[in-house]
């Protein structure tokens, strides 16, 4: 069986119930925001293992921030409010790739903004929020 959406992946995988699924649902209407925004903001589970699933969920890589050493000249290549805006941090750029952690890899606006600003090819990965943010401070100062 397919899962249709985050919230039956992490059903599936015991991580959530459904009692919790539902509370996040109500939020998801009420305050007009993404799942997993939700989530992150319940802190039901830690933002890592959030990232880490969402990730496994999208087929995308989960990069751990904690673990990586961003060149500041490489994430600069991102303006600095639209890094914070979007939640996203430029980790390497390869040839015309720009390899990008991102809490959000959904976000159309914020690739669009990205590709506009740098006119590189954007490699998506996924991170968690909090190491983002720990990323861009130390990134640009």
């Amino acid at each position: 069986m397919k899962q249709k959406s985050f919230a039956e992946f992490l059903l599936k995988k015991k991580l959530l119930t459904e009692e919790q699924i539902r509370d996040i649902w109500a939020e998801v209407h009420l305050k007009k925001k993404e799942f997993h925004a939700i989530l992150y903001e319940k802190q039901l589970l830690p933002e890592k293992t959030v990232a880490e699933n969402y990730a496994e969920f999208l087929k995308l890589d989960f990069i751990d921030l904690n673990d990586y050493l961003i060149d500041p000249v490489t994430a600069k290549l991102i303006p600095e409010h639209i890094a914070k805006k979007h939640l996203v941090v430029a980790i390497n750029k390869i040839g015309p790739t720009l390899i990008v952690a991102m809490a959000d890899p959904l976000n159309i606006i914020a690739i669009d903004d990205i590709h506009q600003i740098t006119g590189l090819t954007l490699r998506l990965n996924i991170a968690a929020p909090g190491a983002i943010t720990k990323g861009i401070q130390a990134s640009y100062g």
